[in-house]
C-alpha cells in the first residue's frame, strides 16, 4: 500500500513563520493525505516525506526558483510513498505539474529515496503511475503512459529511463488490481494551487 500526499513547495529559504501574516497554509499545512479512508492513522501526518520532498524540490530547482522561472502554480506537487526495491523503506514518487514541469505529451514524475535524495527524473508522462508486479535489477517496473499509450519502465540498475514515449508500448494495458500512484482520479482531494 503506499500514501498519496499533496503539498505545496514555497520559495527557497522560506519557513512556515514567513506565512504567519498572509492568510495561505503554510507548505506543511497544506498536505493532505489522499485516499484517507484506505490509510492508516499515522499516514495522515507523515511530514517526513513531505518535508523530504521539498527539501529535495528546492535544491535540484534551487536557481530556477531564485530567477523566478517556476510560476505558484508549478510548485504545487503531489507524492505517493511505496517501497519500490524491497528494501524496507518507502521511496517518494514526486507528481510535478504546472506550466513549467508539464508540456503537450506530460508532466514530469520524481523517484526520490526516502530521505529525498534523487533516484529518478521521468517526462513526458501522464498520471497515474501503475506499479507493475515484476521487477528488474531488484526494483518493481512501472508503467508510466505517455500520449495516451502505456510503457513498461524498467529499473536499469541506477535509474528508470526518463523518458517512457521512446520505449516500446505494452503489449497489455496494466491489471487494475495493480497499485495506482499520483492518480488523480482516486484522490479525494486535488493539488492546491
Amino acid at each position: 500500500m503506499g500514501i498519496s500526499v499533496y503539498a505545496s513547495c514555497g520559495q527557497p529559504g522560506e519557513t512556515d513563520q514567513q506565512h504567519a501574516g498572509d492568510s495561505s497554509p503554510s507548505a506543511t499545512e497544506q498536505a493532505t493525505v489522499a485516499d484517507s479512508a484506505t490509510m492508516p492513522d499515522s499516514a495522515y501526518s507523515n511530514t517526513g516525506a513531505i518535508v523530504a520532498t521539498q527539501a529535495a524540490l528546492r535544491m535540484i530547482y534551487a536557481d530556477d526558483l531564485k530567477k523566478g522561472l517556476i510560476d505558484s502554480a508549478s510548485r504545487t506537487f503531489s507524492i505517493f510513498e511505496t517501497d519500490l526495491n524491497n528494501d524496507g523503506k518507502s521511496e517518494i514518487l514526486v507528481g510535478l505539474s504546472g506550466s513549467y514541469f508539464c508540456g503537450s505529451g506530460g508532466c514530469t514524475i520524481l523517484v526520490l529515496s526516502s530521505e529525498g535524495k534523487p533516484i529518478s527524473t521521468i517526462t513526458v508522462t501522464e498520471p497515474p503511475l501503475i506499479i507493475a508486479s515484476t521487477n528488474t535489477n531488484g526494483w518493481k517496473d512501472l508503467f508510466l503512459q505517455s500520449r495516451g499509450k502505456w510503457h513498461l519502465a524498467r529499473y536499469d540498475g541506477k535509474k528508470y529511463p526518463s523518458n517512457p514515449s521512446v520505449l516500446p508500448v505494452a503489449k497489455e494495458a496494466p491489471a487494475a488490481t495493480l497499485t495506482r500512484a499520483l492518480d488523480p482520479d482516486h484522490s479525494k482531494v486535488k493539488p492546491l494551487f
